[in-house]
């Protein structure tokens, strides 16, 4: 599918495992590609991948993405125990 615009805005959630998950996506014209990712500690690995896949996609523009991810089970174990 061919894009006719590079203005745009995505935001998906959803749970995989034990952790409840947010992917927020922005995108604005630009001349050239600037990337710009905000991941959790721990998730460095993800914006390699993920740069990766948005360069073999895009050509140019401005984007922002942003991931939120929470381990849903181990919080609820937590709170379980009063700690």
């Amino acid at each position: 599918m061919a894009l006719s615009s590079m203005t745009g805005f995505a935001r998906s959630q959803g749970a995989s495992g034990p952790y409840v998950w947010g992917w927020e996506i922005k995108s604005v014209n630009g001349k050239g590609l600037d990337l710009r990712f905000r991941l959790p500690a721990g998730w460095d690995a993800v914006e390699v991948a993920a740069r990766k896949r948005a360069t073999e996609a895009l050509a140019r523009g401005t984007g922002r993405s942003k991931k939120d991810a929470e381990q849903a089970a181990a919080e609820a174990a937590l709170e379980s125990l009063g700690t």
